[in-house]
């Protein structure tokens, strides 16, 4: 098992060796298919270790107090879980959705708009260089397991005191109605920041 440190030194080395290659391009949207193929592996491992933090953690809130208290533990420990993976790797981790329950999370970018559309009808994770140069990775994030619908799911499958916690927590909250395999939001993770 590797130490979380160890981890780091892995990952830091390999962005490292990445980032030499993708400074030779003279400008933006001019990764090579190696360097492109790249960044996917490394957004791919950090989406995925994000991800399995995020399921085990609210997973153990599910089973310590059912969805109500998986709710509230969404409101406070969601974010600084994705923050430590974000510090973890160094870089930069959002979860962005058009029916975003934190208001933090709502797409606001262009780009991040074209992302979300690209994925309703080709549901891969991709990378992109924008204007300045940085090395964005994207990747859908569906609803995979029926647990999830109990606090994303549609009026049937929201037991009424999660209804009532999820109103008082997130007064906007966008992200219900949701069925099995829907896309319900993208990860967008800097690889490289100019």
């Amino acid at each position: 098992m590797n130490h979380p440190s160890n981890l780091k030194l892995t990952v830091a080395g390999c962005v490292f060796a990445l980032l030499p290659a993708a400074c030779t391009n003279t400008g933006p949207g001019m990764l090579s298919a190696t360097e492109q193929a790249d960044f996917l592996a490394l957004g791919d491992s950090i989406s995925a270790q994000a991800q399995q933090v995020l399921l085990k953690n609210v997973s153990a809130a599910m089973q310590a107090g059912g969805p109500e208290h998986a709710v509230a533990f969404c409101n406070t420990r969601a974010v600084p879980l994705t923050d430590s993976v974000a510090a973890l790797f160094e870089v930069d981790v959002r979860r962005l959705s058009d029916r975003n329950r934190d208001p933090d999370n709502g797409i606001r970018l262009p780009q991040d708009r074209a992302a979300w559309e690209r994925f309703a009808s080709d549901k891969s994770a991709f990378v992109q260089q924008d204007a300045e140069g940085a090395v964005w990775y994207y990747k859908p994030i569906t609803v995979g397991m029926p647990t999830c619908l109990k606090c994303h799911g549609g009026a049937e499958d929201i037991a009424e005191g999660t209804r009532a916690v999820l109103a008082e927590m997130y007064p906007q909250d966008r992200a219900t109605g949701y069925q099995l395999g829907d896309l319900r939001g993208m990860w967008k993770i800097g690889l490289i920041q100019k």
